[in-house]
């Protein structure tokens, strides 16, 4: 054999690429990836480990229980039949196990050999497949150290029969987990407890105080943690996610208060902090969190919010971005702001919501930001001039989006005319996807020789949104002259011009592309 298998990595990387096999004909079967890992475990020596790890890598804990002796434990199948609706039954069947005779630490030797080579375990959620008081018993007989000692991430369910029993199943080495709670919570303490080397945390479920409680016990436990995505925390949580010296990661879902209001800061917050994601009921609540990011080096921020989203509060989160986040004046390469609004508000008065391009000029202090997404309730006021110094602001554009929650039903009164975007050919070699409302009115083309034209050959699509058009034929002969590359134009269904546009586009490119080689042919 090749000395090449004598390397486990490059073995156990090949493993894993492995696909099923589907028949040429009829006769023949399906063979799943795990089979081929069953009859590569069987073929030599040096294939056996790396097959079985591919095996074991993440099965059920049903898969488990079937390697204890069969006098131990049987299943059987049940049925109940689920009403779907009121003309519609479905006869459901499952397994359901049950324990025939004490279970010995003997008995646990196979299911061990197996166990070992775990990394990622989910919890099942399905109350069917046992009692609970199966589980128990299972639980005590095990011999001393956990069933899986080796796992890396842990999925489970506070519901599932075995949420309770996870820390003394998982060993102490995990490193990931994902928990969606609904309801009583209280034995996410001793997973935090026993896997104190946890790094990736991820929370799902409701945002009640109890269960934010919970949650923040379970962070509070923790010093080695890398990335935090949850619904919420309270502000001592907070406090320590904050001091920690490795979190690079921090998605917050419902930000509903003031985390750092009047903070003694004995230490620098978010030392290490690339990525933030905060979603807010008011936008005050993420303005008054960036304050406390001075020192954090950032690549990416996004921000949702659905309250209080007028123009004023808006620049105020803006600014507060700019003035605060100095030391990712340099790193930070994404930003998304999603600002929205009820529509009963806006239908009020439209007016305290109206954003002209002040309010995200603050944002023009960061040169190397390539992704821009900002939403607004009702769109932004941008002009020629205020496109051309974003163009110049961000040379590094790979993608650009500023459009309203509500353009259709109320129109801006001014935006940039479709000659802004000879700014981007100009200044944005490297923009691809651009979404951006024009007025593609009353084109005025300067075809004269003098006029210098920048040819921009990697913008491949333009959303234009609602943008004004009366002439598909110009519109498309202009974009063609500037933009070669365009293929889609990503325009709301019910804007047909559009649609015409994108046609001609790519028609009149290579119309222009022909004849350019007619005119360098000798």
């Amino acid at each position: 054999m090749h000395r090449c298998w004598d390397v486990a990595e490059l073995t156990q990387t090949i493993f894993q690429m492995l696909e099923p096999v589907y028949p040429k004909s009829g006769t023949d079967r399906r063979i799943t990836t795990q089979g081929q890992l069953y009859r590569l475990a069987l073929t030599c020596r040096k294939f056996r480990d790396p097959a079985l790890d591919g095996l074991w890598e993440s099965p059920s804990f049903i898969d488990l229980l079937k390697c204890l002796p069969s006098h131990v434990w049987e299943s059987s199948e049940r049925s109940f039949v689920r009403r779907l609706s009121s003309a519609w039954n479905v006869i459901m069947t499952f397994n359901y196990q049950k324990i025939r005779s004490p279970v010995g630490p003997g008995d646990w030797e196979r299911v061990l050999t197996y166990s070992k080579r775990i990394r990622r375990f989910h919890a099942e959620s399905d109350p069917s497949c046992f009692d609970a008081s199966v589980l128990q018993s299972l639980v005590n007989s095990l011999p001393s150290g956990p069933l899986i000692p080796n796992l890396r991430s842990l999925d489970c369910r506070s519901w599932s029969k075995l949420f309770p029993h996870l820390s003394r199943l998982v060993g102490k080495h995990v490193l990931k987990i994902y928990v969606e709670i609904d309801g009583p919570a209280a034995d996410l303490l001793p997973i935090a407890r026993h896997c104190r080397l946890l790094r990736h945390v991820k929370f799902n479920g409701p945002s009640d105080d109890s269960t934010r409680d919970w949650v923040s016990a379970f962070l509070i436990q923790l010093t080695h943690l890398q990335s935090v995505e949850v619904f919420y925390m309270t502000q001592d949580a907070f406090l320590h996610v904050a001091g920690l010296d490795h979190v690079e990661i921090l998605r917050v879902r419902c930000l509903d208060m003031e985390a750092f209001a009047e903070v003694d800061r004995p230490y620098i917050l978010f030392p290490a902090l690339h990525q933030l994601a905060l979603g807010a009921e008011s936008v005050t609540f993420p303005t008054h969190f960036v304050k406390v990011l001075d020192r954090a080096p950032l690549e990416t921020i996004g921000v949702t919010s659905r309250q209080d989203c007028t123009a004023i509060n808006s620049r105020a989160l803006f600014w507060a971005i700019h003035t605060y986040c100095f030391t990712s004046r340099n790193t930070l390469t994404s930003i998304t702001v999603e600002l929205t609004e009820d529509f009963d508000t806006l239908s009020v008065n439209t007016s305290p919501y109206t954003m002209p391009s002040r309010v995200i000029r603050p944002l023009l202090g960061f040169p190397n930001l390539r992704h821009v997404n900002l939403s607004s309730p009702v769109g932004f006021i941008l002009d020629n001039e205020f496109v051309d110094d974003m163009a110049r602001a961000w040379p590094c554009l790979d993608r650009l989006s500023i459009k309203g929650q509500h353009t259709r039903r109320f129109p801006s009164t001014s935006n940039p005319t479709i000659m802004a975007l000879q700014s981007f050919s100009r200044h944005c070699p490297h923009l691809r996807h651009l979404s951006l409302l024009v007025d593609a009115t009353n084109i005025q083309m300067d075809h004269s020789s003098r006029t210098p034209r920048t040819i921009h050959t990697t913008l491949e699509s333009w959303n234009p949104l609602y943008s004004s058009i009366d002439s598909p034929v110009e519109v498309a002969i202009f974009l063609s002259s500037l933009f070669p590359s365009l293929s889609k134009i990503r325009a709301p269904i019910n804007k047909l011009q559009w649609k015409e546009v994108e046609t001609l586009v790519p028609v009149y490119a290579k119309i222009r592309a022909d004849e350019r080689l007619f005119a360098q042919a000798p």
